[in-house]
């Protein structure tokens, strides 16, 4: 019950946070979060071996081929993302697990990728890895397709990855 509350006031703001008071802060000012579990996540071809479990997503497959594509949806039309965090298991050496963020331009046949970031052999299970708080990227949704690129290498394990914005 108490993380439906939670989640419900993370989507609907909290207590006192009125449309008023986010107007009064300006556009860009009201923060919102979402995160992407691993269920989200399709293998980028037939013949990677993983598992996905929902709640976690690992490979042993070696070589090419542990790359997952997710899309990411928000609920305003235009947002600036400002942070990504990812929830991953890491604790072997030269393993590591790797997100994305790209934004598809579908009208004119474009994708940018806009920035990345990968965990480092670490023994704190979950590891959780983000950048300083910034200007990762502008999404129009009547005109952008935002996407996360997800690339995991045995012996890791990808939990899920929440990102930050504003609008």
């Amino acid at each position: 019950m108490l993380t439906a509350v939670l989640l419900v006031a993370t989507m609907l703001g909290m207590p006192g946070d009125s449309d008023q008071a986010n107007a009064a802060r300006g556009p860009g000012a009201t923060i919102g979060e979402i995160m992407i579990p691993a269920a989200a996540f399709s293998p980028n071809a037939d013949s990677v071996a993983y598992w996905n479990f929902g709640d976690r997503l690992l490979t042993w497959s070696t070589g090419a081929g542990h790359t997952y594509h997710a899309p990411l949806w928000f609920p305003e039309s235009e947002v600036t993302i400002r942070k990504i965090t990812l929830i991953a298991r890491d604790d072997t050496t030269g393993g590591q697990v790797c997100i994305r963020l790209f934004r598809a331009e579908p009208l004119t046949a474009s994708s940018d990728n806009l920035r990345g970031l990968c965990t480092a052999d670490n023994s704190d299970i979950p590891q959780t890895v983000s950048h300083k708080e910034a200007n990762l990227g502008r999404f129009n949704t009547a005109r952008h397709a935002p996407y996360l690129r997800l690339s995991v290498e045995p012996g890791t394990v990808f939990y899920a990855v929440q990102v930050r914005y504003t609008y």
